[in-house]
């Protein structure tokens, strides 16, 4: 499947990098052809903010089970690989499926700001990911709730809302735009 291709391929660049570099979040339902990716370096300032570096390549073996790909390249297990199967997230859709992309399918989630793992159990992390754009644990979800702040879109001229705790972990400024005029929605 797909997903077990994306998975060997996040384990095979670990391989091929010596264990320093992964390509990970590959995202491509339907199709050969995989988009989005993050890269995590175990050097900090290589890449992008998305870079969590070992942290991050550990996250990913820790759920992951290596599945026939991985098997027939031969490829090396990570000392923390557990090895054993974890569970599919298949909870993780709406009627459309849309959501589904947005998620590994290795298992547990990584919070968006304080790198945790936030176990999926019910369609309130659904909820969580089309209200926010963000896989948080429930703690985060109370410091973007309680740092929300409002300014005007730079393009529409519209008020919108922006949570300054999301700024400050994610070392970024204030969006000039809202989402919708960002995406292209006007």
């Amino acid at each position: 499947s797909e997903a077990e291709l994306a998975e060997a391929f996040c384990h095979f660049s670990w391989c091929q990098s010596g264990g320093q570099m992964m390509v990970t979040d590959l995202q491509g339902f339907g199709s050969a052809v995989f988009t989005d990716p993050q890269i995590h370096c175990v050097k900090h300032d290589f890449f992008s903010r998305g870079n969590l570096g070992k942290d991050g390549m550990d996250q990913f073996f820790l759920g992951h089970c290596c599945n026939d790909i991985c098997h027939n390249l031969q490829l090396k297990k990570s000392p923390i690989q557990m090895g054993v199967a974890s569970e599919t997230v298949s909870i993780v859709s709406d009627k459309s499926g849309e959501l589904s992309s947005r998620f590994s399918s290795h298992g547990p989630l990584v919070c968006e700001y304080c790198s945790s793992f936030v176990p999926l159990r019910d369609q309130g992390y659904v909820d969580l990911i089309g209200e926010y754009q963000a896989v948080m644990r429930p703690p985060c979800k109370k410091k973007v709730k309680k740092s929300i702040a409002s300014t005007r879109c730079l393009s529409c001229n519209q008020p919108f809302n922006y949570s300054m705790y999301a700024i400050s972990m994610k070392a970024s400024s204030v969006p000039p735009m809202c989402r919708s005029c960002e995406q292209g929605e006007e």
